[in-house]
């Protein structure tokens, strides 16, 4: 399970997501604020003179209160997926599960104590629909913000784990090229005397089948020229145009598996001394 737990709160947090934020927090202080008071005038509870500062109390404090409980129960869920008890989208459906009831339970209570002399009946008829509002709100900002950075995530995840396999994949091609100066071997080959597991020469973004990495072993390098040693077979990165490679530059020292767009690739393909892998991959 492992693989589902998730990163930080920072990984899933971008500069683009602000405006989503202030969208909320205006939706929730104006248009919170008039659907509670519409809400205590239809009650005819209270004057009017005094109906405009309790909704701007009831509306704050309330959903204030009952946000930071929907919240404890989000890093609950998230505290459960980092000790790997749960699945990263778990954590969702049981933030959902147990914050929303907590958060028109937490709302209402805050009217009662603004509302003293209200039957608690009545004070939840008055908070439950700023609370479910609140909530549709919610959801709609994490459609907006939440799902897209989670595909974001989802993304880097997938080609740091692709970097790792891959570099540890070339490790082992030269592992054995040390042990025998005289043989080459393909990946295939490393699979197949079981020197390596075969989930390990796959890439982790790209589909069940056809996802292997793709070794050309070549005598020597030319110093001015950037050779190709392994690379994903398809461009499964990105959006389907990122291929991840490990490339041999003379200039640069210790090999390091990197993201090359599909453009920059085709042009290091076409390189002389890249013309090997170039058959494999035709292959």
């Amino acid at each position: 399970m492992a693989s589902a737990v998730l990163a930080g709160i920072t990984s899933y947090t971008h500069a683009w997501q602000l405006p989503i934020l202030a969208a909320f927090l205006l939706v929730w202080l104006v248009g919170g604020y008039y659907l509670q008071r519409w809400r205590l005038v239809k009650a005819a509870l209270i004057s009017r003179t005094k109906v405009g500062l309790l909704a701007a109390k009831m509306n704050f404090l309330g959903i204030f209160v009952g946000l930071a409980g929907f919240g404890v129960m989000f890093f609950l869920a998230y505290a459960l997926n980092q000790r790997e008890f749960i699945g990263r989208y778990l954590v969702g459906a049981l933030s959902i599960a147990l914050g929303i009831p907590t958060l028109v339970l937490l709302n209402w209570v805050v009217g009662m104590v603004l509302l003293k002399d209200v039957p608690a009946g009545g004070v939840l008829k008055l908070t439950a629909v700023n609370g479910l509002a609140v909530c549709v709100l919610m959801a709609a900002c994490a459609a907006g913000a939440g799902i897209p950075a989670n595909s974001m995530r989802q993304r880097e995840k997938a080609q740091d784990d692709c970097r790792n396999q891959m570099a540890f994949v070339y490790d082992a091609l030269q592992s054995y090229k040390r042990s025998h100066p005289d043989q080459t071997i393909s990946v295939a080959e490393l699979v197949s005397k079981q020197l390596i597991e075969a989930k390990k020469t796959l890439c982790p973004a790209g589909p069940v089948d056809g996802n292997e990495y793709v070794y050309a072993p070549s005598a020597g390098n030319d110093k001015d020229e950037t050779r190709i040693l392994l690379c994903d077979r398809q461009p499964f990165h990105g959006h389907g145009d990122v291929r991840m490679v490990l490339l041999d530059d003379a200039t640069r020292g210790q090999p390091l598996p990197k993201p090359l767009s599909e453009q920059e690739f085709q042009n290091l393909l076409a390189k002389p001394v890249n013309a090997a892998l170039a058959e494999q991959l035709k292959k």
